[in-house]
């Protein structure tokens, strides 16, 4: 493959070593096919004069439409200008002596988040994987947002398309179908106004795909469009499947439809977080007004999450059944998440109950402060769900050891002792 002769001067006052091959036709060693697609080849290539391997990819304009060449340009005007830190970066753009069009790119190396989901397996939903797994996404929502701000869409965002590399790495790939929908100052500009957009055309990839594409609403289509398919890529974080089932009419089908296999019919083997679901299931909402806003907004509610509570246990009490005992020493507290208990002191006819708990109240958080026995019984009057927080876990978040946690300790003995004064304990 080569490009157009470059008149070079003066190239012996240039430090460094030999440099002779600057001169004349600049050739690229051709390594192999990467991949294959509609929009052309992907093949990974060797610059000798710079000395890295880079993917180049190409298209063969006599053998395309006319569509497919604007797309082709269209795709390398809108990622050359779209520079983050999350999308792949372009390095040249032009075509060869045989007639063949290239985009020159950097080399992605890693895997695509579907490798790395399936590779996974059941151990993608281990609260310190799944977390990292979000965390991807998050950098997936931040280059979305960018390119929303310039004014561009992707519509085609899928697991194929997210690649991630061995140092947590994450690049957002492949803008063949990209939409710009504005043409101000801050937008991409095609250097033309025609949408390449037929009517009846399908664009985007059915599997992935919101409602408004699967009817070739192209008018519709906007942010909120990508909005759909970053809860996609949750869905299929959280099962390993897209949202819709069986094969391409039937996608087809259920797109159209908004209808989406609930989580709950995906056989995952774990119990999933259902903040993460709720987030799910909002983004891909059939009406895009019920979606979240942005990008911005969907990745603000995804760490929205990961500062919460939903890597701690929980578990399930009956009614009736005592959660902690007067007396005991325990190095637990609780976060009631459903159901009613009451606080109560004394034993047997001499019980008393001092107040009602219900969702999001705590309790047994002094003996984890403390160390001391606990000061009360607190027995379940209906089946409750509880978040169980241990010392090491408080510790982690807090940071016992730090001044922080000093201060807090120190405040917690202060109202256990005031507690026990005011009963008339000591």
């Amino acid at each position: 493959m080569k490009t157009p002769k470059v008149n070079l001067q003066n190239m012996d006052e240039v430090a460094g070593t030999a440099l002779d091959d600057l001169q004349g036709d600049r050739v690229f060693v051709d390594e192999g096919e990467l991949g294959r697609g509609g929009m052309g080849e992907v093949r990974q290539v060797f610059d000798p004069r710079l000395l890295r391997r880079t993917a180049m990819k190409r298209l063969d304009v006599a053998g395309s439409s006319a569509d497919l060449v604007r797309r082709f340009v269209d795709e390398a005007r809108v990622t050359g200008q779209l520079e983050h830190a999350n999308i792949v970066p372009v390095h040249e753009f032009g075509t060869a002596e045989d007639g063949t069009m290239y985009l020159g790119m950097k080399l992605v190396r890693g895997w695509t988040l579907w490798d790395v989901v399936h590779q996974m397996g059941e151990q993608r939903l281990d609260s310190e994987k799944l977390g990292d797994l979000v965390q991807v996404l998050i950098k997936v929502c931040q280059a979305i947002g960018y390119a929303h701000s310039r004014g561009v869409v992707h519509r085609d965002l899928k697991p194929s398309n997210v690649m991630v590399g061995e140092f947590g790495q994450v690049t957002v790939l492949d803008w063949g179908v990209a939409k710009v929908t504005r043409t101000d100052a801050d937008s991409v500009q095609l250097g033309r106004q025609e949408s390449v957009d037929r009517y009846d055309q399908l664009v985007g990839t059915p599997a992935w795909m919101s409602p408004e594409q699967a009817v070739a609403d192209h008018e519709a289509v906007d942010e909120r469009t990508d909005v759909f398919a970053l809860g996609a890529l949750l869905y299929f974080i959280l099962t390993a499947h897209s949202p819709y089932r069986g094969a391409l009419p039937q996608q087809i089908w259920m797109a159209q439809a908004g209808e989406i296999v609930p989580v709950d019919e995906r056989d995952v083997g774990r119990t999933l977080p259902r903040g993460l679901v709720r987030i799910a299931m909002k983004a891909m909402s059939t009406l895009p007004r019920h979606r979240y806003d942005s990008a911005v907004a969907l990745g603000n509610a995804l760490e929205g999450f990961l500062r919460g509570t939903w890597n701690l246990p929980q578990k399930g009490w009956k009614e009736g059944e005592s959660i902690i005992s007067e007396g005991d020493v325990g190095d637990t507290a609780f976060v009631v998440v459903t159901g009613s208990l009451e606080v109560c002191v004394g034993q047997g006819a001499e019980m008393a109950v001092l107040r009602a708990l219900g969702p999001g109240d705590v309790f047994g958080e002094m003996a984890v402060f403390t160390s001391r026995p606990r000061s009360a019984t607190v027995i379940a009057t209906s089946d409750v769900e509880l978040i169980e927080v241990t010392r090491s876990a408080l510790a982690d978040g807090l940071g016992l050891n730090s001044w922080m946690g000093a201060f807090v300790t120190a405040l917690a003995e202060r109202f256990h002792e005031a507690d026990r004064a005011l009963r008339g304990l000591e």
